[in-house]
């Protein structure tokens, strides 16, 4: 369900969580956001990467969207407007390797 935001999709800001370098899962948020995009990369250069965003303050939730990166990859996605509803927060579980970058939300 996705919920009306307060200014509209196009006014209502957006806000940069930026994170790591990690090998380790986190809690990136916790509240009722919408994920509306990221910027992430591998950071050791030698290594691929894999992880997932996940709704919840871990992996037990509905999980978001899975990213592989191979060494040193960086990737940017928008997703699909107006955003994916983390009910109860934004969760980063780490597969494999080390990332760091910025979540991007908005706040419902």
């Amino acid at each position: 369900m996705v919920k009306r935001l307060s200014r509209g999709l196009d006014r209502d800001p957006i806000i940069p969580l930026p994170f790591g370098p990690t090998a380790a899962s986190v809690v990136i948020a916790t509240g009722d956001y919408l994920v509306v995009g990221y910027s992430v990369k591998e950071t050791t250069g030698v290594a691929a990467a894999s992880f997932s965003l996940f709704d919840g303050i871990d992996a037990t939730g509905t999980r978001i969207s899975p990213v592989t990166l191979s060494a040193g990859q960086s990737r940017e996605d928008v997703l699909p407007t107006p955003g994916i509803d983390a009910f109860i927060g934004v969760f980063l579980r780490i597969d494999s390797g080390t990332v760091e970058g910025t979540l991007y939300l908005r706040d419902v």
